[in-house]
């Protein structure tokens, strides 16, 4: 009775300490590979789907601790989401934005998964995040290997966009039912990826 007490303590401790999915339940699943700023257990993943993330997310870390991402946020003010705070459009400043994206590394496991009408998806655990998930469609990142900048270039943009999303739960995306006045246009999850690719893009144009 003893010893099983004790087994059933370390599996809780295991299941609490890893990423949650159905996919794989080894040890291994609780380890978490340093990328720049980014902390990412890619166990989930083939060798090439991993090295394509790699790539793509230190490039991604690199853009946003620049001086002209830092620019290009700091001259708007954007939506966090389409909800309403006291009657009023739930708005955060660039300066608020780019603390959140730069002040602390952020970690995840990564999936390659197919999803339902999205690139991208992101389940964020603000107690845990060990447990935070993003998903990303395979296509979009075998389109890494791609000789077209513009097909890399949307792997960066998925993941500067799913970075938003682990900040914290306050940041959502639209769905079809958007309120009037609520578009990717001024939402920062988007824009966050839409500036990351650009920047991006300019850099590489010029090589």
């Amino acid at each position: 009775m003893k010893y099983g007490s004790l087994l059933l303590y370390i599996m809780l401790c295991f299941c609490l300490s890893s990423c949650r999915s159905d996919s794989y339940k080894s040890s291994a699943s609780q380890d978490f590979e340093p990328v720049a700023c980014l902390d990412i257990n890619h166990k989930a993943l083939n060798d090439r789907q991993w090295q394509a993330i790699k790539a793509a997310a230190s490039d991604v870390c690199g853009i946003f601790h620049s001086s002209e991402f830092q620019s290009r946020l700091n001259n708007k003010l954007w939506l966090a989401s389409c909800e309403k705070v006291k009657g009023k459009p739930d708005s955060v400043t660039g300066p608020e934005i780019y603390k959140l994206l730069t002040e602390k590394r952020q970690r995840f496991c990564i999936y390659a998964r197919k999803l339902h009408d999205a690139e991208g998806e992101t389940d964020n655990d603000d107690n845990n995040p060990n447990n935070n998930r993003i998903s990303i469609d395979p296509a979009l990142i075998e389109g890494w290997y791609s000789p077209i900048d513009t097909q890399r270039s949307q792997l960066i943009n998925v993941i500067a966009h799913e970075y938003v999303h682990l900040l914290s739960d306050r940041f959502l995306d639209y769905d079809d039912n958007a309120p009037t006045g609520c578009s990717d246009d001024i939402l920062i999850s988007y824009n966050t990826g839409d500036i990351a690719e650009a920047i991006w893009l300019d850099k590489h144009r010029r090589k």
